[in-house]
């Protein structure tokens, strides 16, 4: 501190040195602790400021995120709580409105019952009627159940099935089959699905192979393997004869005779064909037609000609010739007989 002189009546001035910039300056007065220790006000002013900012924007965070929900619910509210999820390419209309009942009445309920007794997992049963399946487990594994009854097996499922008359089959795989009624002069089971089937028979019974197909039998065992997607392989291992309607061809299968049988998309159910048409006989298979056709004879097969309106089915084919034009059927000839020696 300086003090400068100056004329006489005035009174000396103090001029005072002035602080470093680098040192700031507290706006507030020091506070003294109980233990006598000043404090830095400024910094206690600093720090009660920014929780009151912190406070203030959480505030501000929860007051926004309330108003989203309130909005969110009203448009749930407005639109029936239906909200489309799905942005391309949207829901399926459906073809059909109201749905039908499916499968649940597809098979009435009738007054034959079978024992389901299952051997491993997974075996589920759908009584007739119902719509609902349940599973067989270890503790529940035998039931009884009554003609139009589903019955469903897993891959590693394996279940027995006994019904009237001492008819007993053995499903193992994936399967899918339904209980028929003898009563309503159905089949007396009915297999949609399979893996593999055993088939055991004490008195004459007829089932319906999946496709369509009847094997008729009275003894057993006959298997039934599906070997491809499209090929179904029936098995006789019994003593006697089943007899096999598939489509239009009525068969039987003799002991140790095995069969592969296509299951086309048209299904392999029998019908009985039109009787508008006659049987031609060839030396390699028989032809069935109708219409203004003049046969004309050949040595390895059968020559056809087209005097009008006709129709021929045969060798998997359905053959529709315009007038005048020729058709030649000719078998594969007959088979060599094996030498015995490797190629």
């Amino acid at each position: 501190m300086l003090q400068n002189g100056g004329p006489a009546g005035r009174r000396p001035v103090t001029t005072m040195r002035s602080t470093p910039r680098s040192t700031p300056r507290s706006i507030c007065p020091p506070v003294v602790c109980g233990s006598g220790a000043p404090l830095a006000g400024g910094a206690r002013g600093q720090r009660a400021g920014r929780s009151a900012g912190a406070r203030s924007g959480a505030r501000a965070g929860a007051r926004s995120a309330a108003r989203a929900l309130v909005v969110l619910a009203a448009v749930a509210l407005q639109s029936g709580c239906y909200i489309q999820t799905q942005r391309f390419p949207g829901a399926l209309d459906p073809t059909v409105d109201p749905l039908g009942p499916g499968s649940s009445t597809l098979y009435e309920a009738g007054p034959e019952e079978a024992l389901i007794v299952r051997h491993a997992d997974t075996v589920m049963v759908r009584p007739a009627g119902g719509t609902a399946t349940r599973m067989l487990e270890f503790h529940d594994k035998r039931t009884r159940l009554s003609s139009g009854s589903w019955i469903f097996t897993g891959p590693t499922g394996k279940v027995e099935v006994l019904l009237p008359g001492g008819a007993r089959l053995e499903l193992t795989g994936t399967a899918a089959c339904v209980i028929g009624s003898e009563s309503r002069r159905d089949p007396i089971f009915r297999l949609r699905q399979l893996s593999r089937a055993t088939i055991t028979c004490e008195e004459s019974a007829q089932f319906e192979l999946p496709g369509g197909a009847r094997l008729a039998c009275d003894t057993g065992p006959f298997v039934l393997e599906q070997v491809g997607e499209r090929v179904l392989r029936l098995r006789n291992r019994s003593i006697g004869l089943g007899r096999v309607a598939y489509r239009d061809e009525l068969f039987d299968l003799a002991p140790g005779e095995v069969v592969d049988l296509a299951l086309p998309p048209s299904g392999t159910a029998p019908f009985a064909r039109d009787p508008g048409f006659r049987t031609l006989t060839t030396d390699s298979a028989p032809l069935e037609i109708r219409g203004e056709l003049e046969v004309l004879e050949e040595e390895a097969g059968a020559r056809l000609r087209a005097v009008g309106p006709n129709e021929i089915v045969g060798y998997g084919l359905v053959l529709r010739l315009d007038e005048g034009d020729e058709v030649l059927f000719e078998g594969l000839g007959p088979r060599e007989q094996a030498n015995g020696t490797n190629p």
